[in-house]
């Protein structure tokens, strides 16, 4: 059973770039890039250790604060360090890298944990990770029945995905697990993180801040 779901197995960087290729997915995803650029600048210290863990282009980071870049994805990586967007590379599958324990200060986890078959495996390796009093900042699709997401994500599965074939939105983004800031705060706190604040973006996406109590 997988618990990790590789970028390439269900998207192409190529057929990525064309997923904010209408005024309003631009719009959504401008705001959540913006959501998370200003709690990693509230939350974070100089001379932190910074990593975003499965980071695609870090399209967020564009202050360009010196961070870390972990993916499977060799492409992605290669570009966002030429933009300055990562200032070091880490090519390694999530659950399958070689870092130190007590590695970091701060970890962005944006998009990702509703790819995995098993979060809690993920936060347990966000624990092992993050110093004591370490940050999280976890961005993830606020995915209910009455959320925005929803009907969009059901529009492109059938024009973007049935009609013309776009691997990507045929696989329904790769989501297999929905969250609300409600469920995501519970499984945090079940793993021994504290919530220190939510920001609800539009209810397409919702970004949590907590802070790392003790690790496993």
């Amino acid at each position: 059973m997988k618990n990790y779901i590789k970028p390439e197995e269900y998207v192409e960087l190529d057929e990525y770039a064309k997923i904010n290729d209408n005024p309003l997915g631009r719009f959504l995803h401008k705001k959540r890039f913006g959501t998370i650029n200003k709690l990693v600048k509230k939350y974070s210290y100089k001379n932190d250790e910074i990593l975003d863990m499965c980071c695609g282009l870090c399209e967020w980071n564009i202050d360009k604060i010196k961070i870390k870049g972990l993916d499977v994805n060799k492409k992605a990586l290669e570009i966002a360090q030429k933009s300055g967007r990562i200032r070091e590379i880490i090519l390694s599958d999530a659950l399958k890298n070689k870092l130190a324990d007590n590695s970091f200060n701060m970890i962005i986890s944006s998009q990702a944990l509703e790819h995995l078959e098993k979060p809690s495996i993920m936060l347990k390796e966000f624990k092992r990770l993050l110093k004591k009093g370490g940050i999280l900042v976890i961005a993830v699709p606020y995915d209910t029945f009455f959320s925005l997401i929803r009907p969009l994500m059901f529009m492109r599965y059938i024009w973007d995905g049935i009609i013309k074939g776009n691997k990507y939105f045929l696989n329904k983004g790769g989501h297999i697990n929905h969250f609300s800031p409600k469920s995501l705060s519970i499984l945090l706190k079940k793993n021994n993180f504290s919530i220190l604040k939510i920001v609800n973006d539009f209810r397409f996406t919702f970004t949590i801040v907590a802070q790392n109590m003790k690790n496993e």
